[in-house]
């Protein structure tokens, strides 16, 4: 099977940089990321932060990156509240990090 020029510039965009050519990502963690408006609708989504009932209930049980992949989810798709409360949460991450050296 032979691929496009497009196809395999898009091929190579996907691929992942090696590990030590990678920037470190903080994890987006907090606390909990409800905004006290706890009303679930027909899908069992809560209406104030867009967690399921399941994310609610475990969410103290849950590891350090599926909190992450949940924060970032609600992060590109919940209203101002939810997001205003996650980037406070990512920018006092992201100042509290020790400086890196630079071309480490």
């Amino acid at each position: 099977m032979r691929r496009s020029k497009r196809q395999v510039r898009r091929h190579a965009a996907c691929r992942q940089r090696p590990a030590h050519e990678r920037k470190p990502v903080p994890l987006l963690l907090t606390a909990n990321p409800c905004v006290s408006l706890c009303k679930l609708d027909d899908d069992g989504q809560c209406r104030g932060c867009g967690r399921s009932r399941a994310e609610i209930k475990g969410w103290k049980r849950l590891h350090d990156e599926q909190r992450h992949d949940i924060n970032m989810r609600l992060l590109a798709n919940q209203r101002k509240p939810v997001r205003k409360r996650l980037l406070k949460a990512l920018r006092k991450t992201v100042a509290e990090r020790p400086p890196t050296a630079a071309g480490a």
